[in-house]
């Protein structure tokens, strides 16, 4: 069950509770991806259970939605890491 991740239920719950306030949009993203701006900076962002090749995966996921990621957020991983 691959779709039954943990944050697609809080994602759900928290669009779900929110949905009378007209203030806040809670997007929710069908493929497990998220992007946004924040600061004239594009950000990518996944659970990362799908990511293969860590190194790669900005260009990989900026070649698959056919645009420039600045920065990528996983929060699969058991560690902290940071690539350039």
């Amino acid at each position: 069950m691959p779709k039954e991740d943990v944050e697609r239920i809080i994602a759900t719950y928290i669009h779900d509770m929110l949905q009378e306030n007209e203030r806040i949009e809670v997007p929710l993203y069908d493929d497990g991806i998220v992007d946004f701006n924040l600061l004239e900076f594009e950000f990518v962002a996944c659970h990362g259970h799908q990511i293969k090749n860590k190194k790669n995966a900005i260009r990989d996921l900026s070649q698959l939605k056919r645009k420039f990621y600045d920065y990528m957020y996983i929060s699969h991983f058991h560690h902290g890491n940071m690539l350039t």
